[in-house]
């Protein structure tokens, strides 16, 4: 076990729990310690991603969501997202992903908060981004401005860092991320 890493599982338990005590708030442990996988449930939860089809070669393989979940806890640490999978036998792969990503530490990476395995469904648990570049950018050019050079010099210079991070970690797909990031 890394020492990054805190484990939390009862004998008999149901669920197990892994957490970045770098990242992850205190009382958004104990309330995973305490309810474990029904605290993350998409039900009320705002669907960002979903695929259910096979295709597909990432770690965490259909059917997934990503989704906005609000939890009953002080703010800011009240919504985060959640990736979630089904427990099958390809969930050792979405596990190994989530504890690189619990260990990442880069400045313009945002850092995984917690994973829980439950016995149906596999969760990590990833900080709410303060705010989103895309519709940003659209914004600014609904409004006829823009971003000035040096601006866009340094969001692209952080985009690269990171994915440069994400793909020595094996953590990102060299052609897709890129794409994605771009909104391609």
């Amino acid at each position: 076990m890394l020492s990054c890493l805190y484990r939390s599982s009862k004998p008999g338990a149901k669920s197990a729990l892994e957490i970045n005590p770098a990242a992850c708030p205190v009382e958004l442990e104990q309330l995973l310690n305490v309810k474990g996988t029904a605290a993350l449930r998409p039900r009320g939860a705002q669907l960002l991603y979903e695929r259910t089809d096979d295709a597909g070669a990432g770690a965490f393989t259909p059917p997934v969501l990503i989704y906005i979940k609000r939890l009953p806890l002080p703010s800011p640490c009240n919504e985060v997202v959640v990736k979630r999978t089904e427990v099958t036998h390809f969930v050792g792969r979405a596990q190994r992903e989530a504890r690189l990503q619990l260990q990442m530490d880069h400045p313009h990476l945002l850092p995984a908060l917690a994973s829980v395995r439950g016995k149906h469904h596999f969760y990590l648990l990833l900080p709410l981004a303060e705010g989103d570049l895309w519709a940003e950018a659209e914004s600014l050019r609904a409004h006829g401005t823009g971003y000035m050079e040096d601006e866009l010099r340094e969001v692209a210079v952080q985009v690269l860092l990171g994915l440069e991070q994400l793909h020595k970690a094996s953590l990102a797909h060299r052609g897709e991320v890129a794409r994605q990031s771009l909104g391609c």
